[in-house]
């Protein structure tokens, strides 16, 4: 496998270059500055003060249900050409549909870790996951093959990692650039084990620091619900998810406490026991409220980053929560969202919202109209480590709202391309005849046409979040994506 190889010469020059950014480059204003950890060589670090350095991507096993297009047919070894080259161009759209165009957008110091499905313990996998990713990059994305070899490193794991961002928190990086990954002792299996894995291949530059706290204080450090967040004061803080309040006590106590009330008492305990694995660090709980009024939360809302975005601007720390704008409608079923469904996820934005600002952060409301999931706030913020400016990786959707009776919704008329691809692939994986092949041709390249042009349509809904995120001194660097029932930016990669 890929990951066994050591990097090239462009490799090392930029893991050289990255231990510098990470470590040192341009550092924050005071009093924004990391927090040493006693007897330790490393510092807490927010999120959104790391380089864009090293990523961790996953890859979903090309025989999986849920791809957006599905694969075609002829085992390992084919030799037909046209099944091959077939594979290959529908693994590139699903490679857009679950990341986007994300690796288009990543500055040429990034270095990828791709974790792929061990066709061996996964039987879904085909074998040629890591083979057509990287047809992916040279032939879509416009790498170069030099810039294959020296960027990126594949990792094989026994069950796939779509949303990388939950393997663990990165805490920081260590005195020789390594990122350490903070995992906690109730970390499921397929996370901990991806992670020892990660960490096992690739020691020069990942380093595992397990999260351990005192007695039974073990928690859940699934990523999209846990971050290490400025406070107002410019002092390094954790970001916990009411989701991971509940697990805990519910781990702690025995007991399902879905939907009930949580005492002061047991919200007082979770916290102590974030705040101890986490070396003694304030702990916010997003959502407190909610805790203990359950009528407050949306079941919708099940991790942090589709609530709230913390981050450093202009004039302090910002919370970015969102808000709905009338009448959304969800981009993937298109069906308008029911009244109380909206209602109970805006009800919970406002909680937050009310509860960062009650705290001391400048609060900017963030406007969209899709699906939570979706939501502005899952987003990734970085810095760049020459300048120190703060930058924010926001996924900008194909318009899904019709701006009138009759008007053309970019998004749909994608969608429709997209179905009609995969009816013509199911009748040639039948057929197998030259024409219907032809046939198949043709819808590919209509689906493309249509992704570039629904992908180029104004969005007015991202341009208004855009306008409000670089008002407070954030840059913002658009990443194209698909909606397909899955998570944002934020989800789909640890870093």
């Amino acid at each position: 496998m890929g990951g066994l190889r050591p990097f090239g010469v462009l490799g090392l020059i930029g893991l050289v270059a990255l231990s510098a950014g990470a470590l040192g480059g341009n550092p924050p204003p005071p009093p924004f500055r990391p927090l040493p950890v006693p007897g330790e060589d490393f510092e807490l670090r927010p999120e959104s003060e790391r380089p864009l350095e090293r990523i961790v991507l996953g890859l979903q096993p090309q025989r999986s249900e849920i791809v957006a297009i599905p694969g075609v047919g002829p085992g390992r070894d084919s030799s037909d050409p046209r099944a091959v080259r077939l594979r290959q161009e529908l693994n590139a759209i699903n490679v857009e549909v679950d990341h986007g165009r994300l690796l288009e957008s990543l500055p040429a110091r990034a270095r990828i870790f791709v974790a792929v499905p061990d066709p061996r313990k996964c039987p879904e996998a085909s074998g040629h996951e890591e083979e057509d990713f990287r047809w992916y990059l040279r032939h879509r994305a416009g790498w170069s093959d030099e810039e294959v070899a020296g960027r990126v490193r594949f990792f094989q794991v026994a069950l796939p990692v779509p949303f990388p961002r939950d393997l663990s928190e990165i805490l920081g990086a260590d005195s020789k650039g390594r990122l350490v990954l903070g995992l906690g002792r109730d970390a499921d299996p397929l996370y901990a084990n991806a992670v020892d894995r990660l960490v096992g291949l690739f020691p020069e530059s990942f380093r595992l620091v397990r999260l351990a706290g005192l007695g039974v204080r073990r928690v859940n450090t699934e990523g999209g619900d846990v971050a290490l967040v400025w406070t107002p004061e410019g002092r390094v803080a954790l970001l916990v998810g009411r989701h991971r309040v509940l697990r805990y006590l519910e781990r702690r106590h025995g007991e399902d406490l879905t939907g009930k009330p949580v005492s002061r008492e047991g919200i007082e305990e979770a916290r102590a026991a974030f705040r101890t694995a986490f070396f003694g660090v304030e702990v916010l709980i997003a959502g407190e409220e909610a805790l203990e009024r359950p009528e407050l939360a949306s079941e919708e809302l099940f991790h942090a980053d589709m609530v709230v975005s913390v981050m450093r601007g202009k004039n302090g720390a910002v919370a970015f929560v969102p808000t709905y704008l009338d009448e959304p409608v969800d981009a993937v079923t298109r069906r308008r969202l029911p009244g109380t469904f909206v209602e109970r996820a805006q009800t919970e934005y406002d909680v937050v919202a009310a509860q960062m600002a009650r705290r001391g952060y400048a609060v900017v409301r963030l406007p969209f109209a899709d699906h939570p999931v979706r939501g502005p706030a899952n987003a990734t913020p970085y810095v760049d480590p020459a300048t120190g400016q703060a930058w924010l990786l926001l996924g900008r959707y194909p318009d899904h709202l019709a701006s009138g009776p009759g008007s053309r919704v970019p998004l749909f008329t994608l969608q429709e391309t997209m179905d009609d691809l995969t009816e013509k692939v199911l009748h040639w994986r039948k057929t197998r005849r030259e024409k219907d092949g032809q046939a198949v041709d043709a819808a590919l390249e209509r689906v493309w046409k249509e992704w570039d042009r629904s992908l180029a349509a104004p969005n007015a809904a991202f341009a208004e979040q855009k306008r409000l995120i670089e008002a407070q001194g954030i840059r913002v660097r658009p990443v194209s994506l698909i909606p397909f029932g899955a998570g944002g930016l934020h989800c789909l990669l640890l870093r």
